[in-house]
């Protein structure tokens, strides 16, 4: 959450970059009445990780685009988060991804929670980015560059609770349907990527090995072991980028016993071998 102050420890090249905004709301004069005014809103991207804290406000985050990061993800899922006041979030790894986020005063928590269905957090992960929520968030990315003329904030305030109430609609539809993938499937890939066990992740979340496979499967493109070597690969390919590091040293670095499979399965990937591959970013480089 960018109003968090997020710090990524993802090491994932990120996508083109779009600059973080940030708009206070709260003073912005309105032209209406509206129950649901905004006290903050903001886009941010390539994030994965944000701070422990209180939160002082109600917040609303969505978490989009996390197949721009991992091709390994099927399908471009939304992460959907509603955090009421007082809620600690604490810091924590997440798929990376974009997001765009929203505060509220305490004064609309009641309506919120009503509007929600809960006075209890809520966050789940599986509405697919469809075209009616991705052209509401473009209309709301747009409407950010001019968020202090004369009646935009009016503007912001309703497609807030448009996108909102439109998620909420895409969510209980795809329930029905049977449609939304588990949540727990996403911490399992994150704990796979530290180099966590497959089976202790498994029995920590409850899966039979049946069962884990089917949602899996659902999500990743890649099988499990595959995407834990895609993840150290892609890690290495970072390290030889970005660092002075051996080859020998970035190989047990991301996880490899063996440097002769490491080399094999590099040039698999990238189709050169690590060396060539440093040597050429270098070059691109000047260096």
């Amino acid at each position: 959450m960018a109003f968090l102050q997020p710090l990524s420890l993802n090491t994932n090249p990120p996508a083109k970059k779009m600059s973080n905004i940030y708009c206070r709301l709260g003073k912005v004069p309105r032209l209406v009445s509206f129950p649901f005014k905004l006290d903050t809103i903001g886009w941010t991207t390539n994030q994965a990780l944000s701070q422990g804290m209180y939160l002082p406000d109600n917040f609303v985050c969505i978490s989009f685009y996390l197949k721009k990061y991992n091709s390994a993800i099927k399908n471009d899922y939304i992460k959907f988060s509603f955090l009421p006041v007082n809620t600690f979030t604490g810091g924590k790894d997440v798929p990376l991804h974009d997001e765009i986020f929203f505060s509220y005063n305490p004064d609309v928590t009641d309506a919120l929670c009503k509007l929600f269905g809960t006075k209890e957090k809520m966050i789940f992960y599986g509405v697919p980015f469809n075209e009616h929520i991705q052209e509401i968030i473009k209309k709301i990315r747009q409407r950010l560059d001019v968020h202090n003329d004369l009646g935009v904030a009016d503007e912001l305030d309703t497609l807030a609770i448009h996108l909102f109430t439109s998620i909420l609609k895409a969510v209980k539809q795809e329930n029905n349907n049977g449609k939304v993938p588990n949540i727990n499937i996403f911490e399992i890939a994150e704990g796979l990527k530290k180099g966590q066990e497959l089976n202790s992740l498994i029995r920590k979340y409850g899966f039979s090995r049946r069962n884990f496979y089917i949602h899996w499967n659902n999500v990743f493109n890649l099988s499990p072991v595959n995407f834990r070597l895609n993840e150290q690969l892609s890690d290495a390919a970072d390290m030889l980028k970005e660092t002075d590091f051996s080859i020998k040293e970035i190989s047990e670095k991301c996880g490899f016993s063996n440097l002769v499979y490491f080399y094999k399965k590099f040039r698999q990937k990238y189709g050169k071998t690590p060396t060539a591959f440093r040597a050429e970013m270098f070059n691109m480089r000047g260096v």
